[in-house]
């Protein structure tokens, strides 16, 4: 990306994960077994017992060095992706676990409601040991999965945006995957998707969610006014002067505006700004900052390409 912030194709990068949000227990791909609690309450005393004799001790010495869920019996470790797609392993893990019910919001499309369930297909029949009971038609609503968390009826999955995913986790709903998952099932997405749910604070070190999707802002352009599209700002800016020219058209529908906010944040990058700084807290007031608003300003004010009351309809 040039420093005006445009890069091939005039792609304009800014990534808005919408994360699947795991919550009450682990239940994406894989599922755990519950074993004895690690610290178990003591049982009621018998009213009719003589017997004294106290529990036997934990054995002092191990070799085992296999880590193990909080909570759960089966190794962190065995749980790879490689495995999770293995028939042999799928046999093994319900002849472990046994019956297994997997509750989730579904806030899918139409459309993509078909590709969900023929994924939910698939994985039904190499796990056959676990029923996946889905409430389709849910809208994306954090409110209503607080609510529902509060009476006791939240999904074991979930689907909302990262955007919300803050006030989840301050609620205390999202669970840290990080314990129940190894690195290579994390592994798998893109850096910047993953670690859009990544936090890293003295309370908190781990994923708190998997990425569904990453969504991109894109500049398309008209055939009928550029034979082919600008490869950085600068020619961007001259073609539109261009066509502003001869054509006597806004070039430029990028708007201005509060709905064009977070979208603002790719001329922002653009001139090398960050949201966010390494303590991670917002780091706004800064020069790239200043020098990203002054150029999105003189493309609507100053050179008049980007029309200022340009709407997104859905």
């Amino acid at each position: 990306m040039s420093r005006l912030g445009l890069s091939t194709g005039a792609i304009i990068g800014i990534i808005v994960a919408v994360i699947v949000i795991i919550v009450a227990v682990v239940a994406v791909v894989y599922l755990y077994k519950p074993s004895k609690p690690s610290t178990p309450a003591p049982p009621p005393t018998p009213q009719n017992s003589s017997s004294t004799t106290p529990p036997p001790p934990p054995p002092q010495n191990t070799t085992s060095t296999q880590t193990t869920a909080p909570g759960f019996t089966i190794p962190v470790s065995d749980f790879t992706p490689q495995n999770a797609y293995n028939s042999s392993f799928a046999q093994t893990f319900c002849s472990t676990v046994g019956s297994v019910t997997i509750t989730v919001w579904d806030t899918y499309s139409v459309s993509e409601d078909e590709a969900f369930n023929a994924s939910l297909a698939s994985f039904e029949q190499l796990y056959p040991c676990i029923h996946v009971e889905v409430t389709y038609g849910v809208g994306i609503a954090t409110s209503n999965f607080i609510s529902a968390a509060k009476a006791g009826q939240a999904p074991i999955v979930y689907r909302d945006s990262s955007d919300d995913a803050g006030k989840l986790f301050a609620a205390g709903l999202l669970l840290n995957l990080s314990e129940y998952l190894p690195p290579s099932v994390f592994d798998q997405y893109l850096p910047t998707a993953a670690q859009n749910f990544y936090l890293s604070t003295p309370s908190a070190h781990g994923y708190y969610g998997l990425p569904d999707n990453i969504n991109y802002i894109v500049m398309f352009y008209n055939k009928q006014y550029m034979s082919s599209p600008p490869n950085t700002t600068d020619q961007l800016i001259n073609m539109c002067l261009q066509v502003n020219s001869t054509y006597h058209v806004w070039c430029i529908a990028y708007g201005v505006g509060s709905e064009w906010g977070y979208r603002f944040a790719a001329w922002f990058a653009g001139f090398g700004g960050q949201i966010f700084g390494p303590n991670d807290m917002p780091q706004l007031n800064s020069s790239a900052m200043v020098n990203a608003l002054e150029f999105w300003y003189n493309l609507t004010y100053g050179l008049h390409i980007n029309a200022p009351r340009y709407e997104p309809k859905p």
